[in-house]
């Protein structure tokens, strides 16, 4: 009887630390009570397994996704008949990483393989991507060294393609090169531990993009694949524009565009399936990356009474935009956001909960920005704390999953609040952060708790006090949290 009372206790489904000491676990998020009390790590190590399937398809009929990449590897100019396993596995699998939701998924996947099939660099581009997840989700003693020779074949083709087709840019090839210099930057951020040569990539694509949009190219056989693009580059490009915590390499152009006009509050805020979050709120992070430009220019000409209005024009600003934040906040509790037209009816409730989840999180991260970027308040006040609180709180309660799920956007918002967190909010952050590593095994979450580990001990003076800045030496441009 007692051997059966102990083995009753002992948690199957429980963090990696009770179930080596074979201990009850309570599960708790983002770390157990068991852990939590001895200051341990808690990590799930299969949470990603025992997230909920996906749509269940009926029997003996194939899934979209399946039916995408059915029959098209006899068409695929593929140096080696061997590579074409990758491409179902993207379209499977890896493409959920860089999904929200299915109906993204299903677009996305039927644009690669259609738009690969003329064009080799992108073919190859997706089979890398395809190849470094399964290498990430792969236990490392099986198969991982022919694997890894995979890789290395797949990205030397990839690179050589992208070589030769950027020498003969023309226009019934600039959306697939722009979309495989996207692809190759996605799989750098998401796989690479240093992730080096993804700015590269992402400038690259940034500058045909521009001269695509120049000449307005718009080929109606790629309409899937700029819709691609436009998902691809624009979330990287926000990620760019954010604010960093530290001083940039970049020095802003005063004659630069800036917006004309503060955002208007629309009357039912409607939520962006590629952001997750609502449109209108888009504008205010337009609105915070010229307000930081500003601020710049303010600081580097202090004495000037050019830099004096300025700094007054961006604490104007600042504040109207707080109060448009909360204004938008208070519309979506009384009226919750709706989803964009790719995505209405494709949700069922917990999903269109997860999304309204993502936005709430987008608008504490828009007010940490005002707050300290716009009217740079201290980590320390009582505006600053609660949106930090905030995060961690939404970031613990929505469900977490590999892809084709608004958690994916997590990384970002935690790195945000991570550099405003003291106290006990650094911990919580710490943990959910190694949590969403351990179920996405993307190398940039754990980039950015690695980037977030440097800056916290960068904070604190010899007593462990926090400094309330970050040293203005520090130069991290390549980084991004993605």
């Amino acid at each position: 009887m007692r051997t059966q009372r102990r083995l009753k206790l002992r948690s199957r489904t429980g963090c990696a630390r009770c179930r080596a000491q074979h201990q009850k676990c309570d599960e708790k998020r983002p770390s157990c009570s068991r852990c939590r009390g001895a200051g341990s790590v808690c990590v799930y190590r299969n949470e990603h397994q025992l997230s909920p399937p996906r749509r269940q398809w009926a029997q003996g009929v194939a899934s979209p996704l399946q039916n995408i990449s059915s029959g098209y590897s006899a068409f695929m100019p593929l140096k080696d008949p061997s590579h074409a396993i990758f491409l179902d596995y993207f379209v499977r699998d890896a493409s959920a990483a860089i999904c929200c939701h299915e109906t993204i998924q299903q677009d996305t996947c039927k644009a690669v393989v259609s738009a690969g099939s003329a064009f080799p660099s992108l073919l190859y581009s997706t089979l890398l991507f395809g190849a470094l997840h399964k290498a990430s989700m792969t236990h490392p003693d099986i198969n991982r060294r022919q694997l890894d020779i995979r890789i290395m074949e797949l990205r030397a083709s990839a690179l050589s393609l992208l070589q030769a087709e950027l020498h003969n840019t023309g226009q019934g090839n600039s959306a697939a090169v722009i979309a495989t210099t996207l692809m190759l930057a996605n799989c750098e951020l998401h796989f690479d531990p240093d992730a080096s040569f993804w700015r590269s990539h992402f400038e690259c694509a940034s500058l045909l993009l521009a001269d695509a949009r120049r000449q307005e190219s718009d080929e109606p056989d790629y309409i899937g694949l700029w819709r691609l693009i436009d998902r691809l580059s624009s979330l990287l490009e926000f990620l760019v524009s954010l604010p960093a915590p530290w001083s940039s390499k970049s020095t802003p152009a005063i004659s630069k565009a800036y917006p004309k006009e503060l955002p208007s509050v629309e009357s039912i805020g409607t939520i962006d399936g590629n952001m997750a979050c609502t449109r209108d709120l888009l504008g205010v992070f337009t609105w915070i990356t010229a307000l930081q430009d500003m601020r710049r220019f303010s600081r580097d000409c202090e004495i000037s009474q050019l830099g004096q209005l300025s700094a007054y024009y961006v604490t104007e600003n600042a504040s109207e935009l707080v109060r448009i934040v909360h204004l938008m906040m208070a519309r979506d509790e009384v009226t919750p956001a709706v989803l964009s037209d790719e995505l209405a009816g494709q949700c069922d409730e917990s999903q269109i909960q997860a999304f309204r989840m993502a936005n709430c999180v987008a608008h504490h991260i828009a007010l940490i920005f005002l707050h300290r970027c716009g009217l740079e308040l201290d980590r320390g006040a009582d505006a600053v704390k609660s949106s930090v609180a905030s995060i961690v709180q939404l970031a613990d309660a929505m469900p977490k999953h590999s892809g084709i799920h608004p958690s994916i956007v997590l990384t970002t918002a935690l790195f945000v609040a991570g550099c405003e967190a003291i106290g006990r909010a650094r911990r919580d952050i710490r943990s959910l952060l190694q949590e969403q590593y351990a179920i996405t095994r993307n190398q940039s979450a754990k980039r950015t708790l690695q980037q977030l580990e440097i800056l916290w001990g960068l904070a604190q003076d010899d007593s462990g006090a926090d400094k309330g800045c970050f040293p203005t030496s520090i130069v991290s441009d390549d980084f991004v949290p993605y």
